[in-house]
């Protein structure tokens, strides 16, 4: 339901729209980003979310804001992941997809070439690996475009000085490295697992079971081309 607006002496109360509780709060407390007078009878001298967080913490009156304060906090600190693994901060569309991606939603990026889509993508998935410990997956067309994102992957980790187990599986590889791979992907030994979209396409059942924390597809125009993928 869409929040309505009451006049009253002057200003304007917002019903249903507190940030924390849901109820009716006035306009001047929206403005400064803050919950209702219920939620925070006193105003803080610092009116920083996170000074808001730890007040309505030890108030005992946390509600919604707590979920709002977590995904601030784990959008700075992708952020910050993302500067240090390229050397620079997101740019404008990046920092949407970010934002976008700590909610946990399911997102399609239609952006030109040379935009960073498969950056974000790669990044995305490190951040998982290095610092939740989650395992992610990406899907590319092509062998060759495997071995590039492993190559990009491979810097991008070592710039954030992390080492996560990354594996990649492609048709090109030599037996040896095929056979140490599949066994990686196999038995759980990895936190970032590359392959073409063949392989997905004949290893449906095992990636299924694996728990995939982030899945990114690159290039799903191709993807899409075949109805079993």
């Amino acid at each position: 339901m869409q929040s309505s607006i009451i006049e009253s002496i002057g200003r304007s109360i917002y019903r249903r729209s507190c940030p924390n509780c849901g109820g009716s709060i006035s306009e001047a407390r929206l403005k400064l980003g803050l919950p209702c007078e219920r939620c925070l009878p006193r105003i803080p001298g610092d009116v920083s979310l996170e000074s808001v967080y730890r007040e309505l913490e030890r108030l005992g009156r946390l509600g919604r804001l707590a979920e709002l304060y977590k995904l601030e906090r784990e959008h700075r600190e992708l952020s910050s992941f993302f500067e240090k693994a390229l050397g620079y901060p997101p740019w404008g569309a990046q920092r949407t997809w970010i934002k976008r991606f700590v909610r946990g939603d399911s997102f399609s990026i239609i952006a030109p070439t040379g935009v960073g889509k498969t950056t974000f993508g790669i990044i995305a998935a490190l951040y998982l690996a290095c610092v939740k410990g989650e395992k992610s997956y990406i899907v590319v067309p092509t062998a060759t475009l495997v071995v590039q994102v492993l190559e990009k992957a491979r810097q991008l980790a070592s710039n954030a000085g992390c080492n996560p187990r990354i594996v990649a599986i492609h048709a090109k590889m030599r037996k040896s490295e095929k056979e140490e791979a599949l066994k990686a992907f196999e038995t759980g030994d990895f936190h970032l697992l590359i392959s073409t979209v063949a392989f997905a396409r004949k290893n449906v059942e095992a990636l299924s079971r694996v728990g995939f924390k982030f899945v990114f597809v690159d290039d799903v125009d191709a993807v899409l081309k075949s109805g079993r993928s």
